[in-house]
């Protein structure tokens, strides 16, 4: 879907008088995308799934050649290959931050919900609060065993806590995805003001058969 969007983005700014505002565009689609994901559960549809995360492909093919485009834009021919490796690297270092905040934010979520349930429950021992310090515990099968294992020694609903830690998980991936709206929405209103294209003159052809 990124290289669909691509190239719609690459057909369409040579025939629009603003080509600039062909960002700002996908930066919409992308909030439609993301307003979506924010809505799944467990009983979404794998069709739809996919379908959601191609309108967010195909956004983002709107977003990332125009920034490269819009930065070169901005400068001369002779700073165009800076401009062009500074948009990478700010573009990678952006990328690194956004996801390590994103893992924080589900992170916390869901040790959020199981310090709850965990209080709730009045389980104090230290072996199984260690267990839930890491949403690791419900992709790793030792640990899970492990998990049974104390369950069987104290009396507790082993199964019931990891759901309600997936519970908590599933809360904090939609909050982490309502925080990427916000950003969006902080997009969508700075894209509004990017400089327009400036777009290379047709050279003048003289007449030389005189």
């Amino acid at each position: 879907s990124v290289t669909i969007g691509s190239v719609v983005n690459g057909r369409l700014i040579p025939r629009l008088a603003h080509p600039e505002r062909l960002f700002s565009y996908g930066v919409i689609v992308l909030f439609f995308g993301l307003g979506m994901l924010a809505t799944v559960t467990a009983t979404t549809a794998h069709f739809w799934l996919m379908a959601i995360f191609a309108v967010c492909g195909f956004s983002l093919g709107f977003q990332l050649p125009n920034l490269t485009l819009q930065i070169q834009a901005s400068v001369g021919k002779a700073d165009q290959g800076a401009a062009s490796a500074l948009i990478q690297t700010l573009r990678t270092l952006g990328s690194m931050f956004g996801a390590s905040l994103a893992g924080l934010v589900v992170s916390l979520g869901f040790t959020r919900g199981s310090v709850s349930t965990l209080a709730q429950e009045g389980i104090h021992n230290a072996e199984v609060l260690q267990l839930f310090e890491s949403p690791q515990l419900l992709v790793r099968a030792a640990d899970q065993e492990t998990l049974m294992h104390l369950a069987q020694q104290q009396g507790f609903d082993a199964v019931h806590l990891l759901e309600q830690a997936r519970v908590g998980l599933v809360s904090g991936i939609h909050q982490a995805f309502l925080g990427c709206l916000v950003l969006v929405v902080m997009t969508y209103f700075i894209s509004r003001h990017l400089p327009a294209f400036t777009r290379p003159q047709k050279p003048v052809e003289l007449d030389v058969s005189a």
